[in-house]
């Protein structure tokens, strides 16, 4: 009887660590794994029922950083997985975006040696130009 205790006593030992330890590498994963996005600029639309929002993704030392712009409608709130990016480029980089109309946005950069991701000519029904 008292080897069953002991048997019982030391699983329940070995799943708590187990438990613990697969807490502390979620943990972990959390931190080393996040990226922080600090949004640029937000620019309505002429009728304020989208909004450009231009936003660095900073993802620590184990991924570059970009900076990256979406197309979000007014009244939700930005997320890059509701709103995927249209544009993305490597760096640090000043975007600058206005809307000619209610249809198009035109978006400038400054020239640079960054490495271009993402260029879509659309995003939806809004059709996007680069200058």
């Amino acid at each position: 009887m008292r080897t069953r205790s002991l048997v019982g006593v030391a699983t329940l030992v070995l799943l708590a660590l187990i438990f613990s330890l697969s807490l502390y590498v979620a943990h972990i994963g959390r931190v080393f794994g996040e990226c922080r996005l600090v949004q640029l600029l937000k620019v309505p639309s002429p009728n304020g029922s989208k909004s450009v929002v231009a936003y660095r993704k900073e993802c620590g030392s184990t991924v570059p950083d970009s900076t990256q712009a979406s197309i979000v409608s007014t009244g939700n709130s930005f997320s890059p997985e509701r709103a995927p990016p249209f544009f993305v480029i490597s760096g640090h980089q000043d975007i600058l975006a206005t809307w000619s109309g209610e249809q198009v946005v035109r978006i400038g950069l400054i020239p640079g040696v960054n490495r271009v991701y993402k260029r879509d000519e659309s995003a939806g029904d809004i059709r996007i130009q680069y200058e």
